[in-house]
């Protein structure tokens, strides 16, 4: 793909021009969504197959919204799946993969300002990104998604703000009770500004990484990258794996996630880093207009706005469609602000990206208090 893009895309929005975005608006559209996708599943995600995305892309036409897409999927509804925190509520055990996988797992445990945590799975490797939960929902959420806390293989910290690393502490002293202790992977700058990093020091290995250093972390291949947020420093990720290998004893074939949040804009390392992933955690923190109109003061709303903030509904949908690829099987929504977004208009804004490029990959939002999982 096309690397020479600026790093702040154009913009698509889901509402139609000059439509005022009210709440009224919002709950309108999500009954009548959740009336047509009444029964569709959510919780547990499997994507579906981009194998066949560039020859129908080019068989449409570059098919408008609304058009039929790729394996029999209309645009706009089909497609998305509300978050577990909508009018679409998983029950715990959609939550669940099943029990054998081919490929990467993404367990999302905690997505948003209030606390964030995910758990990146290949074979027997389990790689915790961030703590920003307690002790309590870090445990009860992996016993919803049937993960054991006591297998994690190693924890990345992305940044030293307190909604990624609160947890930490109490998360390490209840597994080194247990006689586990798997190494803390970040930066030194965050090391050094994290007052919980410091605090397991003690009870396991803390390693220095850099932003675009390429590494080995519980067996699979790690490329961290920049992000641009206001914090000491920052970064999102890439992860490669090879699949389990065939019955016929040929070698699997290499998967690949990726995952950033919590970033105003995206680099062009970043967007390179993120490209042909089979799984995507893509930050939508906000709407502008409810930002706009919202309760923040205007310093936060400045804030939350900028370059070293957290990317809006339309920048994610922007960014989305540059990271496309025939690879790409599910999108999943990080970070979204309980204040300042609603699922439904994230989903939407994703939709429009997956929708013009008649792309068959999925799309989901992340939840602040529910788990879900993508495989």
């Amino acid at each position: 793909m096309d690397r020479a893009r600026s790093a702040r895309p154009r913009q698509f929005d889901a509402w139609s021009e000059g439509e005022a975005l009210t709440r009224e608006h919002i709950e309108r559209m999500r009954a009548k969504d959740a009336a047509a996708e009444k029964g569709a599943p959510c919780g547990a995600v499997k994507g579906t197959s981009g194998a066949a995305f560039a020859k129908d892309a080019a068989a449409a036409g570059g098919a408008p919204q609304g058009a039929a897409c790729a394996g029999g999927l209309s645009a706009g509804g089909a497609r998305s799946l509300l978050d577990a925190g909508d009018a679409h509520v998983p029950s715990d055990a959609d939550a669940h993969a099943p029990a054998s996988t081919d490929g990467f797992v993404l367990h999302v445990l905690a997505s948003g300002s209030k606390g964030n945590a995910a758990i990146v799975r290949l074979g027997d490797a389990a790689v915790l990104i961030d703590c920003g939960i307690t002790k309590k929902a870090l445990f009860e959420r992996c016993d919803t998604v049937g993960f054991d806390p006591l297998s994690l293989s190693a924890v990345l910290v992305t940044h030293d703000h307190a909604d990624h690393t609160k947890g930490l502490g109490v998360l390490y002293r209840a597994l080194a009770k247990q006689g586990v202790h798997p190494p803390l992977v970040t930066t030194a700058a965050v090391r050094a500004a994290s007052a919980p990093i410091r605090e397991v020091e003690e009870l396991t290995e803390v390693r220095h990484v850099r932003p675009s250093d390429d590494f080995m972390l519980a067996g699979l291949h790690v490329v961290s990258f920049a992000t641009s947020h206001d914090a000491a420093e920052s970064m999102g990720f890439r992860f490669e794996g090879e699949r389990p290998s065939r019955a016929n004893g040929v070698a699997g074939e290499t998967d690949a996630l990726g995952y950033v949040t919590d970033s105003g804009l995206l680099s062009d390392e970043a967007l390179a880093c993120l490209s042909d992933v089979r799984l995507l955690a893509l930050e939508s923190n906000h709407d502008a207009h409810l930002l706009e109109v919202g309760p923040y003061p205007s310093y936060l709303k400045r804030r939350v706005a900028s370059d070293v903030g957290h990317l809006s509904n339309a920048q994610s949908a922007a960014y989305l469609e540059q990271l496309l690829s025939p690879k790409l099987e599910h999108v999943v929504g990080m970070h979204l602000s309980e204040t300042n977004n609603e699922p439904l208009l994230a989903v939407r804004s994703a939709e429009c990206a997956l929708d013009r490029a008649c792309h068959p990959a999925r799309y989901v939002a992340a939840a602040q208090h529910r788990a879900i999982t993508l495989w």
